[in-house]
């Protein structure tokens, strides 16, 4: 970032579909859940 002097930087948006008669919750835990795995893999790749 800012200390490395950097001008690049990323944005990941994650989202899901609510299915008809899923609750919020259940789509938050999913997200939750591949945000877990997707983060390491990503972090070689998006500046600090």
């Amino acid at each position: 970032g800012l200390t490395k002097h950097r001008t690049d930087g990323a944005l990941v948006r994650l989202t899901t579909v609510i299915s008809p008669g899923e609750r919020w919750s259940d789509g938050d835990a999913r997200l939750r859940a591949f945000a877990l795995l997707a983060v390491p893999a990503l972090n070689p790749f998006v500046p600090e």
